[in-house]
């Protein structure tokens, strides 16, 4: 089993991107299309759980990584309202306001837990090369 790495992080060591992936696939492995449901929020908390971990931090504190789980539910229970709104911007024309972007949503919403330098972490997709100081990212 691969060991945690990265322990400068305000938050403890961070899972590398290998062990990341391998408890991913180790979560979703056995997953069958007809899981109950209790099985498949628990499937996605856990999966949070891991992207916390490699992201920020294995002791990002629990507190957080609940008001983190609230703020996924806000966002998944307005999955239907980013479909509408997506339609709706491809055939009104100019399209609709920026509030429908996905991205500016889960800004918002994990925003409100968690600090700049962490959010931009944690949203982090791997395309970013440099970051500033303000914990802005500059893609290439």
């Amino acid at each position: 089993m691969s060991e945690p790495v990265d322990r400068d992080r305000a938050y403890g060591s961070r899972l590398s991107l290998e062990e990341f992936e391998r408890r991913l696939t180790t979560l979703y492995g056995e997953s069958k299309p007809d899981d109950q449901a209790g099985v498949l929020r628990f499937r996605e908390r856990a999966e949070l759980d891991l992207i916390i971990d490699h992201k920020l931090g294995v002791d990002f504190p629990s507190d957080r990584r609940e008001a983190m789980w609230r703020a996924q539910e806000r966002v998944r229970d307005r999955r239907y309202r980013w479909l509408f709104w997506h339609m709706a911007h491809r055939v009104l024309p100019g399209g609709l306001s920026t509030r429908a972007d996905p991205r500016r949503l889960l800004e918002r919403e994990y925003g409100a837990v968690l600090n700049p330098d962490d959010l931009n972490a944690f949203l982090d997709d791997g395309s970013t090369t440099e970051r500033r100081p303000s914990g802005g990212a500059t893609r290439t």
